[in-house]
C-alpha cells in the first residue's frame, strides 16, 4: 500500500486491523497499474523529446570538438630541421638554393652535440638535407676548427669545402697550390656568436689539402683546433 493508506490503517481501531487478503491483492494491483502508467508516460515523453531534437537539428552540420594542442609537442617535421637560421652559400642547382645549417646531433662518442649540414632549399622554404659534418673526437665547442670537410661533387651538384670555427674568427684563409691563399665565406651562428660557419664556394673538388688559418680582428692567429680536412 501507499504511505497515506498505511497511515490511515495505523489510525484504525485495533479490532479493525485484521488482514484482508482479497483487499490487499486488489490494492497491490491498483498501485502497480498506477506505477506502470507513470513509467510509460515518462518513456513516451523521452521519445518525443528525441524526435523533436532530431527534427530541429536535421540538416545542420556536426560540430567537431576542438582538439587540444600541446605546445611541448611539435608537429612532425619534414626534411632538414635547422638549429637557427640557415646560411645561403650562393650555390644553386636549378630552382634549389644551397644552404648551410647548424643541426642537433647525437653520437655515441660525444653524446648530444651539434654539427653543420649542407642542404637544398626550395621555393617553399623546405630544406632537403645533404652532407652532414660534426665533431667525432672531443668537445664540439672547443676553441678552433671543427668538422672541416673536403669539397665533393654529388649528383652533379657542388658540395663545397666547409666547417665551423669556435672563437672570434674575423677571417679564415686557406692555402691552395701555387702558394696563394683563398679567403672563406663565413657567417656567425645566430645562437652562438662565438661560433662561425665557413665555406669555400670557389674551390673545385680536386683541390689538394692546404693549411687553413683563422685570424681575429687585429690579424692575430687563433688556435687551430681540429683543422684536418675530412673526406666524405
Amino acid at each position: 500500500m501507499d504511505l497515506e493508506t498505511f497511515r490511515a490503517t495505523l489510525r484504525m481501531p485495533a479490532d479493525c486491523l485484521a488482514p484482508d487478503p482479497v483487499a490487499i491483492v486488489l490494492e497491490g494491483r491498483r498501485i502497480r497499474r498506477r506505477r506502470r502508467s507513470i513509467q510509460v508516460a515518462a518513456a513516451t515523453a523521452a521519445v518525443v523529446a528525441l524526435a523533436l531534437g532530431a527534427v530541429t537539428f536535421s540538416g545542420a552540420p556536426p560540430v567537431a570538438a576542438p582538439v587540444p594542442s600541446s605546445p611541448s609537442t611539435p608537429p612532425p617535421a619534414t626534411g632538414l630541421v635547422p638549429w637557427g637560421e640557415p646560411v645561403p652559400t650562393g650555390i644553386r642547382a636549378g630552382e634549389l638554393e644551397q644552404v648551410i645549417c647548424f643541426v642537433a646531433v647525437t653520437t655515441p662518442a660525444v653524446g648530444d652535440t651539434f654539427g653543420v649540414q649542407l642542404g637544398w632549399r626550395d621555393a617553399s622554404g623546405a630544406i632537403a638535407p645533404d652532407l652532414l659534418s660534426h665533431e667525432t673526437d672531443g668537445a664540439a665547442d672547443a676553441a678552433g676548427f671543427h668538422a672541416r670537410t673536403a669539397a665533393i661533387r654529388s649528383d652533379g651538384r657542388l658540395l663545397p669545402e666547409f666547417g665551423y670555427y669556435v672563437g672570434p674568427a674575423d677571417r679564415i684563409a686557406r692555402e691552395v697550390p701555387g702558394g696563394s691563399t683563398v679567403v672563406a665565406h663565413q657567417a656567425q651562428w645566430g645562437l652562438r656568436p662565438d661560433v662561425v660557419v665557413f665555406w669555400f664556394p670557389d674551390l673545385p673538388p680536386e683541390t689538394p689539402e692546404g693549411a687553413i688559418t683563422a685570424y681575429d680582428a687585429t690579424g692575430a692567429v687563433l688556435p687551430a683546433g681540429h683543422d684536418a680536412l675530412l673526406h666524405g
